[in-house]
């Protein structure tokens, strides 16, 4: 009977101590397929990191990494909109969940609302303080928009965190290359290839200091170095085409960017470089096509209207000129720019009435835009140079002929 007892109690402890073992188990599981969707978004196989999350949701509805590496793979597939939507719930189900917010940061830089992307940035590193990443991101957003005193110093705290960031150094390098200081660019970069001479990132970036300084020779030989150890890299495609094409060498400019949208179908600034080096070399057909593409990846590239329309002049359809210098307008009508820029191509065409409306503009929008005000007195001059001709030559002619009449004293 003593041993019986003892059995049942064995029986019941372990009936009881099924549920633990099965939830322990579960969250093995998740665990495991929540670590391997991110290995898949590192490896860019986004849709099957897709699938695993969502069998995580099936096990665990709640489970807010899930959602947030949801968020992960949409914001790499460019569909940002549905990256936000499940980094949204990932922060609902809990609001220290520094990777949503992270994520939601990136996915608004992307959409190129940067307000929105600065403010999740700064939760991630309240949450965080020690992680590098959002510091990076606010470095990038601000190079961006022209602010690389504020890109530099949020790199150094990057840099503070991990002495021996690649990516930090290089990209602090180039902000600093940006601003016209090239010894402290050429330390970042330097030291960026010092911590690891195989890797790509140094000599891209250490490249387009050289390129900066027009040092094109010494930008080309890191540019090749950097293809070398990484040629899926597109962007060292890119710069070296922008070297070259500095340099007046536009059919191998031509053969980088070429090679760019190879790798990158999507470069649209590789087609808009691509546009420009065969508008150098009078190549105006395939002109037209680069800047189209230019376009149709992105809609509000105001400088691909501007320079189609361009090319448009050169061959005399000036009516499809014009229509794209409206179109870029719209992109951006409250930059005296882009009126100035209109201006210019409405003087080239003869229609020197609507140059002057649109510097006028420019000159509403800024009143001290200098150029829009010697542009507009150079369409002046066009439109009334006949007649300022005609008095000039009047008032020549009228002198003249009194001079013919003034006495003349005889002497004796």
């Amino acid at each position: 009977m003593r041993y019986l007892s003892i059995f049942l109690l064995i029986i019941i402890l372990i009936i009881l101590d099924l549920p633990l073992h099965a939830a322990n188990r579960q969250d093995a599981e998740i665990r495991g397929l929540c670590k391997k969707a991110w290995e898949l978004i590192e490896k860019k196989q986004y849709d099957k990191a897709i699938g695993l999350c969502n069998i995580v949701l099936k096990l665990d509805p709640n489970n807010s990494i899930a959602f947030s590496y949801l968020g992960r793979a949409f914001n790499e597939k460019e569909q940002y909109d549905q990256s936000i939507e499940y980094c949204n719930i990932a922060i609902s189900i809990d609001e220290n969940n520094k990777i949503a917010w992270y994520n939601r940061g990136s996915s608004y830089a992307g959409k190129g609302n940067y307000s929105k992307a600065i403010s999740d940035f700064n939760k991630a590193i309240e949450i965080d303080p020690n992680w590098v990443l959002p510091y990076m991101s606010l470095g990038f957003i601000f190079g961006d928009s022209g602010q690389h005193n504020k890109s530099i110093d949020n790199l150094t705290k990057a840099i503070k965190i991990d002495p021996n960031y690649i990516e930090a150094y290089s990209a602090r390098g180039l902000e600093y290359s940006h601003l016209g200081y090239f010894d402290k660019a050429m330390d970042d970069v330097n030291k960026a290839i010092d911590i690891d001479p195989n890797d790509a990132l140094g000599y891209y970036s250490r490249g387009i200091v050289y390129s900066d300084q027009g040092k094109y020779e010494r930008a080309i030989s890191d540019l090749n170095r950097a293809i070398e150890i990484d040629p899926a890299d597109s962007n060292s495609f890119f710069n070296r085409g922008l070297t070259y094409a500095k340099k007046g060498d536009y059919n191998k400019a031509i053969d980088d960017f070429s090679k760019t949208i190879s790798v990158e179908p999507k470069y649209s600034d590789a087609y808009f470089n691509r546009a420009m080096a065969y508008y150098n070399t009078r190549i105006y057909e395939k002109s037209i096509e680069d800047f189209s593409h230019a376009i149709e990846i992105n809609p509000s590239d105001t400088q691909a209207y501007f320079y189609l329309g361009y090319v448009y002049i050169k061959i005399r359809n000036y009516d499809k000129a014009e229509e794209l210098f409206e179109r870029g307008v719209k992109t951006d009508p409250n930059n005296e720019e882009v009126y100035v820029r209109r201006g210019m191509a409405y003087s080239k065409m003869k229609k020197f009435n609507k140059a002057i409306n649109d510097y006028n503009r420019a000159i509403e929008i800024n009143p001290n835009d200098g150029l829009a005000k010697i542009l507009r007195f150079g369409a002046w001059l066009n439109i009334y140079k006949w007649i300022i001709i005609i008095v000039f030559l009047f008032i020549m002619c009228t002198i003249i002929y009194f001079k013919r009449l003034k006495p003349r004293l005889n002497f004796h």
